[in-house]
C-alpha cells in the first residue's frame, strides 16, 4: 500500500511515524552491544569465543554513519524492495555475536546481531546507507528497521510500484512448499521461495506458475520479471481456512531446525506463527509479545494449570488460537 492509512513502508504517513525515532534507538543498540563497564553475564563474544573489543564496535559505528540520522526526512526515491532473501541484523556486521556460552540458553545459534529475515519480495524503506555502501538500514512492512545487505534491495520507483501493485490487485501467490526454486523462463534459479512469502499472479500453466519477481537493472532500480515455480509449492490467496489445508502448511513447517531470527532461513516460534497464517491471508506481527497482544486476548498467568487446561479447552479455537508464555507463542 502507498495510501495515507497504508501499514506499509510504501507509506509517507508510516514512514513519517518511525523516522524521528531511528536515532535513538540505534544509539541504544550501540551501547547494548558495547563491553564496557558491562558485567560477565552481560557481556558479548565472537564465534571464536573471544570477547568483541571496543575496536570491533567502533569500526561498526563508524560504518552506520548515525550522524546522518539527524536530517532524515521522507524521499520517495528511497522506497524500496527486496530482490533475495536477506538477514534483517541488529548492526551491519555478517559475525555473530553471543553471550557467553555457559549462559543457559545462550551461545549457538542465538546471534544477538539477527533480528529477522525478509523474504524477496518484500516491501522496504531505505532510511540510511552505510559508510561503505555495503549495508543499508531499512523498514519493514513489521514496523521494526534493520541493517540488510544492499546487494539484496533495489530502489522501488513510483511506476514500479503503480505495476507491482496492479499485478498483486489480479492475484496473490503464496508459497507454500518451503524452500522451493523460483526459476526465470530460460529457468536459470533465482532463489528460494520459502512459506510466509507473496509474490503477485502472473499465469497459471499446468504445472508451472508464472509469478511476478522483482529484479535489479544496471541503475540499481527494481523491475518486474516473469519468475516460475512448481504449480503444487504455490496457491492463490487467500487460502481457505480448513483442518486439511492447515495440516499441509503444518507438515512443510514440520521437523525443521530452530532458526533464531529466521538464522540460515529456518524459523523461530513467532516467524513460525507468521509463516503458517501468511498463505490464508492472516497477517501477524513479527515477534511473540506483539502477537500475544495482537486479537481478544485472555490473561491466565494467575491460574493454576488446571484452571488454564480447562479454559483453553472451554474457549480456544483449534488452529486459530495462540498461547503466549514469557517470550514463546505456539499453536493451540
Amino acid at each position: 500500500a502507498t495510501d495515507s492509512k497504508g501499514l506499509s513502508p510504501w507509506s509517507e504517513q508510516m514512514v513519517k511515524s518511525i523516522l524521528p525515532i531511528v536515532k535513538k534507538i540505534e544509539l541504544q543498540i550501540v551501547e547494548a552491544f558495547d563491553n564496557q563497564n558491562k558485567p560477565a553475564a552481560e557481556r558479548h563474544y565472537a564465534e571464536n569465543f573471544k570477547e568483541h573489543d571496543e575496536a570491533w564496535l567502533g569500526k561498526i559505528r563508524q560504518n552506520m554513519e548515525l550522524d546522518t540520522l539527524d536530517a532524515n526526512e521522507f524521499n520517495e526515491k528511497n522506497r524500496a524492495i527486496a530482490i533475495n532473501n536477506t538477514f534483517a541484523r541488529a548492526m551491519p556486521d555478517d559475525a555473530t555475536d553471543f553471550f557467553h556460552a555457559s549462559l543457559p540458553g545462550q551461545g549457538f545459534p542465538f546471534d544477538n546481531l539477527q533480528a529477522s529475515v525478509i523474504w524477496s519480495g518484500t516491501p522496504l524503506y531505505i532510511i540510511s546507507v552505510s559508510q561503505d555502501k555495503s549495508w543499508s538500514l531499512v523498514l519493514t512492512p513489521d514496523a521494526y528497521f534493520s541493517w540488510v545487505k544492499s546487494g539484496d534491495i533495489a530502489h522501488a520507483s513510483s511506476g514500479f510500484i503503480h505495476k507491482w501493485q496492479a499485478a498483486a490487485q489480479n492475484g496473490l501467490m503464496a508459497i507454500t512448499e518451503t524452500g522451493t526454486s523460483v526459476l526465470d523462463r530460460q529457468h536459470h534459479f533465482q532463489f528460494k521461495g520459502y512459506i510466509g512469502a507473496v509474490f503477485p499472479l502472473a499465469k497459471r500453466n499446468g504445472q508451472t506458475t508464472s509469478i511476478f519477481i522483482p529484479v535489479k537493472n544496471e541503475h540499481n532500480q527494481a523491475v518486474m520479471k516473469i519468475g516460475e515455480v512448481n504449480t503444487q509449492a504455490v496457491s492463490l490467496m487467500p487460502l481457505v481456512v480448513s483442518k486439511k489445508n492447515m495440516a499441509k502448511i503444518l507438515k512443510q513447517l514440520q521437523n525443521r531446525p530452530y532458526g533464531w531470527g529466521g538464522a540460515f532461513f529456518f524459523n523461530d516460534c513467532s516467524q513460525e506463527m507468521k509463516s503458517i497464517f501468511t498463505p490464508f491471508g492472516i497477517w501477524l506481527p513479527r515477534n511473540s509479545a506483539q502477537q500475544a497482544q495482537f486479537s481478544a486476548t485472555l490473561d491466565l498467568s494467575t491460574n493454576n494449570m488446571d484452571e488454564r487446561i480447562n479454559t483453553l479447552k472451554a474457549k480456544g479455537h483449534p488452529l486459530t488460537t495462540l498461547i503466549y508464555v514469557g517470550g514463546h507463542v505456539m499453536l493451540y
